[in-house]
């Protein structure tokens, strides 16, 4: 109930099959609190399963009333369009124009790209993601890390997408 502590959890796959818990309050609440920081691990494996991410943050629903749902989710997107780069925001876009996706649904959609694009734009070499827990959103910071996980190239994309927005 209110106020238990959340056992995070540190593996990717379990957090996106825990966004999928219907059932279970525990596993959904503890998927999506503890999905931003595995997002700014720099693991690269994110890439590869950003489409799996996607899909899991799109289609989960607050059923639990979850405090900070919508900011979880939302964060949770916008840090996998940064890392995740093109085939994130393929992936977004097909979401976009999917049948039988509803307004509140895309207004996800658009607000994940345009905060993703924001991240992507901002980014430079030898930075990496960070939560800026006071003013709620990610950010880059000067931490130097062997694995940054966005190169040049993502860099550059997301400046080309940040103007088209």
């Amino acid at each position: 109930g209110e106020g238990d502590t959340v056992r995070l959890e540190r593996n990717l796959n379990k957090c996106i099959e825990g966004l999928r818990d219907k059932e279970n309050r525990s596993r959904f609440e503890s998927a999506l609190r503890s999905l931003p920081p595995i997002l700014v691990s720099g693991d690269p494996s994110i890439c590869h399963h950003c489409e799996l991410i996607i899909a899991a943050l799109i289609h989960c629903r607050d059923d639990f009333c979850i405090e900070d749902f919508a900011y979880l989710r939302d964060i949770s997107i916008a840090i996998t369009v940064a890392v995740g780069a093109r085939r994130a925001i393929r992936c977004l876009s097909s979401y976009f124009i999917a049948e039988g996706l509803g307004i509140g649904d895309r207004i996800v959609v658009l607000n994940g790209l345009i905060e993703g694009a924001r991240l992507l734009a901002e980014y430079s070499p030898g930075k990496r993601i960070v939560i800026d827990q006071t003013s709620r959103s990610a950010q880059w910071n000067d931490t130097k890390t062997e694995n940054v996980p966005v190169n040049e190239n993502t860099w550059k994309f997301g400046n080309e997408i940040q103007s088209r927005l």
